[in-house]
C-alpha cells in the first residue's frame, strides 16, 4: 500500500487529495524510460549502420577513381548525412523522454512524502483523541488535509508540466535531411545508360619503399576485444557476467579503498534522498559490484555471445564467424507469428576474451557467455484426458494391468490405431540468460520456418528430389544423364507410383529385392525430364543443402517426408553417411520446427572398410532446464550477430538451435560498477547524479533500482542466492 492509498482511506478532504494525485500515480516512468532506451538503441543502430556504409564506400573510393566513381561516393555520402540526422533526432527524443521520467518520478516521490506526512499527523491525532465524536474527528482530519492542498497541487502541476514539456519537445524534433530526400540512383550520372560514358578506373597501387614495407601502423593489432568486465542479466540492473561471475559465495573481506569510498559517498547521497540504506549495506553493495564488474568503474559488457567454434546458418549455408557479413540472412524467430523466418544480419560482433559456460544434457549442448540470451517458453500443463471419444474406456477396460494411469495415449494406439492430437505450438515468452536458466525453464531451440519458394520445382518434384537423395542414383553420362529411384518395400512402391503419376518415367522390375521385401522396382526418370530437373534444381546428391535452404515450407516438408520414407527405420531414425545429405536432413528437420539429434553409429566387429554411419532423429523443439548441467568453460574468444528479429540460428558441434541477440546487439550494453543498462539508469538515477560512468552516480542508480524492485538489498536475488550457498544470479 502506498502512502496515497493510506490517505485515501481517511475519506473526506484527504480522499479528494488522493484522487487529485491519481494521474501521477497511474503514470509509468519506468515504461517511458524503456521507450527512451529503445530510441537510444535505434540511434546507436543508425550510427553503426552509417559507419558500416561509410567504411565500405571509403574502401571503394580508395580503390577506384574517375568522374563516375567520385559521383557515386558523393551520392553515398547522403546516406551518412541522413543517418546522422536521424540518429541525432532519436537521441534528442530519448533525452526528452528521460527528462519526463525524471519529472514524473520526482513528483511521485514528493507526493509520497506529502501523503506520508499527512497520514502520520492524522492518525497521531486520532489515536490521541479516541473520545472525540465522529463529526469532530471528520472536521479535524478535513481541516488538516486542506493544509496540504497547495503542496499536492504543486507536485501534480510539476508532473503535468514535465510531460507536456517533453511532448512539445518531441513534436518539435525533425529529421533533416531525410532518407526519402535522397535522389533516385537511376537518375545519377554514375548510373550506366546507352551513350553515357562511365569513368571507373582502378587507383594505381601505392609505391612502397623496401625500408617501410615491414612497418606496422600504430593500432593495427587486429580485432580488439570488448571490455571483459561486467555483464547485464535479464533483469533491469545487471546480472552475473563479470567479476566472480555466476559461481562462488560472497566475496571475502572489505572492498578496495577507492570502491569503499565510492560506496560510502553513494550511501550518503541515497540517505539524503530518503532511500532506506545504511552503512551496514555497504558490504552487500560491494558483493553486487564484485560479481557485476569486479570493481572496474569502466566495465562495459558487450559480449553476450557464443564461442568462435559456433557457426551461423545463412542462405549461403553454414558460415564461420569470420565469413558472415552484414547483409547475410539467417533463420530467426518471429515472436509475432510464432514461426521462424529469414532475417537480415545487420552487425557482427567479435570479442577476444570473455567468460564461458557450457550447458548440456545427454542429447544437447552449447557453450556461451553467462549472459547470452536464449528464447524461453512458458511452462504449461496439458490436462490429462480422462475418456476415450471412440469407446467407453476406461470403464471396464484394462491397459497393461489394473491401472488406467496415463493410459489414453496407449489405449488409442492399441485399440483404435490412432494418436492423441498434437498440442498447439507454444509461442516463445521472451528471453532468459545462460546464468538464469533454472530447473523450471524451457528453452525454445527450434520453430517451424515459414519460407518462400526459391527453388524452381513443384512440391511433387521436391519429393522426387528427396527420394533420389535417399534411395536414388544420379547417372552422370555426358550426353544422356538420368536419375532413378530403387525401392523394394511394397508400401513405398505404391507410394512412388502415386508420386510419379504424370511424371515421364519407366518402371523396371527385377528380383534383387529379396524374398523378405519383394521384387525391386527401379523408377528411371525420362532423360530429357531428368536433364531439365537437374538444370532447375541442381544435383539431389551434391546440392541437397542448397536445395533445402531454397525450398518453401511445403516443398521442404515433401522432401523430408520422402527421404524419411527412403532412409528411416520404424523408430524414426534417419540413417545416412556423414556428408551433404546428412547435413540437408538435419536442416530440414530443424526448419520443420523440431530439434535435430545427430548421432554417430559404432558397430561392433565392423570391417575395416566399413563406411562411417550416422543418424538424425526429430526431437521436441524445447530443452528442459531440469535436464541441463552448467559447467564453467574458462575464457575465450566469442562472437555474436545482430539481426532484424533479434534471434538467429547457430550450430555448436552437431547441435543446431535458435538463439538470441545480446544486450550489445540491442544497443544497450551494461555499464559501470553496478552494470546498469541505460534505460534502468535513466529511470533510477538521482537528481544531480546523471553520469552512468561516474562510480557514485552508477551505485546510486543501481541501489535505487534494487531497493525499489526488491524492497531491500538483502532481498536481491543474487545476494540471497550467494548467501544461501548458491551461485550469483544478478539483480
Amino acid at each position: 500500500m502506498t502512502a496515497r492509498d493510506a490517505v485515501a482511506s481517511l475519506g473526506g478532504t484527504a480522499a479528494q487529495l488522493a484522487a487529485q494525485a491519481e494521474p501521477v500515480y497511474r503514470a509509468q516512468p519506468g515504461a517511458i524510460g524503456d521507450i527512451a532506451g529503445q530510441f537510444t538503441a535505434s540511434a546507436t543502430g543508425a550510427t553503426d549502420s552509417a559507419k558500416t556504409v561509410t567504411t565500405s564506400v571509403d574502401e571503394l573510393d580508395g580503390a577506384w577513381q574517375g568522374a563516375s566513381a567520385d559521383a557515386f561516393v558523393a551520392y553515398m555520402a547522403k546516406f551518412g548525412q541522413a543517418a546522422t540526422s536521424l540518429s541525432e533526432a532519436m537521441t534528442a527524443v530519448a533525452a526528452d523522454l528521460a527528462t519526463a521520467v525524471t519529472g514524473l518520478q520526482g513528483a511521485k516521490d514528493a507526493l509520497e512524502g506529502v501523503f506520508g506526512e499527512l497520514h502520520d499527523n492524522a492518525t497521531a491525532w486520532l489515536n490521541a483523541n479516541p473520545d472525540k465524536t465522529a463529526d469532530e474527528k471528520r472536521q479535524h482530519v478535513d481541516s488538516l488535509a486542506a493544509g496540504y492542498q497547495g503542496r499536492v497541487t504543486t507536485q501534480v502541476d510539476n508532473a503535468e508540466q514535465a510531460v507536456s514539456t517533453a511532448a512539445a519537445a518531441v513534436r518539435g524534433r525533425t529529421v533533416d535531411p531525410k532518407f526519402s530526400a535522397i535522389p533516385d540512383p537511376g537518375t545519377q550520372t554514375f548510373t550506366p545508360a546507352p551513350g553515357k560514358p562511365i569513368e571507373w578506373t582502378p587507383t594505381p597501387p601505392q609505391q612502397t619503399s623496401p625500408s617501410s614495407a615491414d612497418k606496422q601502423p600504430a593500432g593495427s593489432s587486429g580485432t580488439g576485444s570488448g571490455d571483459s568486465g561486467g555483464g547485464s542479466g535479464s533483469g533491469g540492473g545487471g546480472g552475473g557476467g563479470g567479476g566472480m561471475g555466476s559461481s562462488g559465495g560472497p566475496p571475502a573481506g572489505p572492498p578496495p579503498g577507492n570502491v569503499q569510498e565510492w560506496i560510502k559517498e553513494a550511501i550518503e547521497v541515497l540517505r539524503a534522498r530518503g532511500i532506506n540504506v545504511s552503512e551496514k549495506d555497504a558490504q552487500l553493495i560491494w558483493e553486487i559490484i564484485q560479481h557485476e564488474s569486479g570493481g572496474n568503474p569502466n566495465a562495459q559488457n558487450n559480449w553476450d555471445c557464443l564461442t568462435t567454434d559456433a557457426m551461423i546458418l545463412t542462405r549461403r549455408g553454414w558460415l564461420k564467424h569470420e565469413q558472415v557479413r552484414a547483409g547475410d540472412e539467417t533463420i530467426g524467430y518471429n515472436q509475432a507469428t510464432g514461426c521462424s523466418e529469414w532475417t537480415r544480419v545487420t552487425q557482427v560482433h567479435h570479442y577476444e576474451d570473455a567468460p564461458l559456460v557450457t550447458i548440456s544434457n545427454s542429447r544437447w549442448s552449447a557453450t556461451a557467455t553467462p549472459n547470452h540470451r536464449w528464447l524461453r517458453v512458458e511452462s504449461r500443463r496439458v490436462p490429462d484426458a480422462e475418456e476415450c471419444g471412440l469407446c467407453e474406456w476406461p470403464t471396464g477396460v484394462r491397459r497393461r494391468g489394473k491401472t488406467t494411469k496415463g493410459g489414453l495415449r496407449l489405449h488409442l494406439a492399441k485399440m483404435h490405431g490412432t494418436r492423441l492430437p498434437p498440442a498447439d505450438a507454444t509461442p516463445a515468452a521472451g528471453f532468459v540468460t545462460t546464468d538464469r536458466i533454472a530447473s523450471h525453464t524451457r528453452l525454445m531451440v527450434a520453430a517451424p520456418a515459414k519460407t518462400e519458394q526459391g527453388l524452381d520445382v513443384t512440391v511433387t518434384e521436391a519429393a522426387i528430389l528427396g527420394w533420389i537423395a535417399g534411395d536414388g542414383h544420379v547417372e552422370t553420362r555426358k550426353h544422356r544423364p538420368s536419375m532413378s529411384i530403387a525401392q523394394s518395400k511394397p508400401t513405398f512402391v505404391v507410394k512412388l507410383r502415386q508420386l510419379l503419376d504424370g511424371v515421364p518415367h519407366a518402371d523396371y522390375i527385377d528380383d534383387r529385392g529379396g524374398n523378405s521385401c519383394g521384387p525391386r522396382h527401379q523408377f528411371r526418370l525420362d532423360p530429357d525430364y531428368a536433364v531439365d530437373l537437374l538444370r532447375r534444381a541442381g544435383n539431389p546428391k551434391t546440392d541437397a543443402v542448397a536445395q533445402v535452404l531454397a525450398m518453401s515450407s511445403e516443398q521442404r516438408a515433401a522432401w523430408l517426408e520422402a527421404i524419411t520414407d527412403a532412409e528411416a527405420n520404424a523408430a524414426g531414425y534417419i540413417y545416412q553417411s556423414p556428408g551433404e545429405i546428412l547435413e540437408a536432413i538435419t536442416l530440414a528437420v530443424y526448419l520443420t520446427g523440431r530439434k535435430p539429434r545427430v548421432g554417430h553409429v559404432t558397430r561392433k566387429n565392423a570391417p575395416t572398410a566399413w563406411a562411417p554411419e550416422a543418424y538424425v532423429r526429430a526431437n521436441l523443439p524445447t530443452v528442459s532446464g531440469n535436464s541441463l548441467t552448467k559447467k564453467p568453460a574458462g575464457r575465450g574468444a566469442v562472437w555474436c550477430v545482430t539481426t532484424d528479429l533479434g534471434t538467429w540460428t547457430a550450430r555448436d558441434g552437431d547441435d543446431v538451435f535458435l538463439t538470441g541477440n545480446s544486450n550489445a546487439a540491442k544497443g544497450t550494453p551494461s555499464k559501470g560498477l553496478m552494470q546498469c543498462i541505460d534505460p534502468t539508469f535513466q529511470a533510477h538515477k538521482l537528481p544531480g547524479h546523471d553520469d552512468i560512468w561516474n562510480p557514485v552516480d552508477n551505485i546510486c542508480a543501481g541501489v535505487n533500482y534494487a531497493i525499489s524492485r526488491y524492497g531491500s538489498l538483502a532481498d536481491v536475488p543474487g545476494i540471497k542466492a550467494t548467501h544461501g550457498g548458491g551461485g550469483y544470479v544478478g539483480y
